[in-house]
């Protein structure tokens, strides 16, 4: 029978993958046609309702006060809304590896916020560095790699570079939810914590969607139906699931090594799948970028005034 431990590596494993493949399945699905803000409405409504029927059903749930209402509101703004929802429409002009490897920069976004708004964290030699290293390899690729890919001719591509400032949006939206409300924390089981986050969420995108111009909602392809219940299922209930677990059994130091290993995941994904190109400017500014990412990781472990952070979990 296999022990606690081998099952946390099982688990840790397994959201790596899920949580990596789901950018490029994402990506996918856009491709195919379906809107953005679709994807992201029926994704979070049928995992959250799933999820909660698991809480009832498990009697995990709870009553829901006013101030865990208001906590739970602004999570799904912040995260469901203005981070996966926008992050969603960034993927219709820029490739998934990128999108996932701006994502990847949520550590050192925080400590960004940390240090201008809350003076919680001093910058030392090792964290400037990364934050350097990090913002440069996603620059490195934004820039050399389309160059590149142009035939050395520096072309101006406005949706690219709005798909970017899109990911650049979900990805401080995220980071504010993480800083504020993790100084703010409510006692919830976590699985229904997150079912309430989803419906909130979802509800949310639904509102807006509705609130839009012409027609935002379309039937759902046959072909695409897979991909959805694949990101429904996979991506929004047993990967967080296998999360927790993983958290629970093997620490979080060791758990956050998904975050060096997603990136990498997407892209062989996205270039064997979807055709995404990977040149040598793609590699070397990936490595820049993680490299970044782990130091500065690695400063915030060393500071005594530990920053606590929403996981991907929470946002995915």
């Amino acid at each position: 029978m296999m022990n606690i431990k081998l099952k946390g590596y099982f688990c840790l494993i397994f959201i790596s993958l899920v949580w990596g493949s789901t950018w490029a399945v994402n990506k996918y699905v856009v491709i195919e046609g379906i809107p953005p803000l679709e994807i992201a409405f029926v994704r979070q409504l049928f995992a959250g309702i799933l999820l909660l029927l698991f809480c009832f059903i498990s009697n995990r749930h709870a009553k829901i006060q006013l101030k865990h209402f208001k906590w739970l509101f602004t999570i799904a703004l912040l995260n469901f809304f203005l981070n996966n929802a926008i992050a969603n429409i960034g993927l219709k002009y820029i490739p998934s590896s990128l999108a996932a490897l701006i994502a990847a920069l949520y550590p050192i976004n925080l400590i960004l916020i940390e240090v201008y708004f809350y003076k919680n964290f001093k910058l030392n030699t090792l964290t400037i560095i990364g934050i350097v290293l990090g913002f440069g390899g996603i620059t490195f690729i934004s820039i050399l790699d389309n160059f590149y890919l142009e035939q050395n001719r520096f072309i101006i591509d406005w949706f690219f570079w709005f798909g970017i400032f899109l990911s650049v949006v979900a990805l401080i939206s995220w980071s504010i939810c993480s800083v504020k409300l993790s100084r703010d924390a409510i006692s919830l089981d976590p699985l229904y914590s997150i079912s309430m986050q989803l419906i909130f969420g979802s509800l949310l995108i639904g509102i807006f969607m509705l609130m839009l111009p012409g027609k935002q909602f379309q039937k759902i392809p046959t072909y695409s139906f897979l991909p959805m219940l694949y990101l429904t299922i996979f991506g929004s209930i047993l990967a967080y699931i296998a999360f927790q677990y993983s958290l629970k059994t093997l620490g979080m130091s060791i758990t956050s090594l998904y975050a060096y290993i997603n990136p990498i995941v997407t892209t062989i994904i996205a270039w064997i799948w979807l055709g995404e190109i990977m040149t040598q400017f793609t590699i070397i500014g990936s490595i820049i970028t993680l490299l970044g990412v782990f130091l500065v990781n690695k400063s915030l472990a060393a500071q005594k005034n530990k920053i606590k952070m929403l996981t991907e979990a929470d946002a995915i």
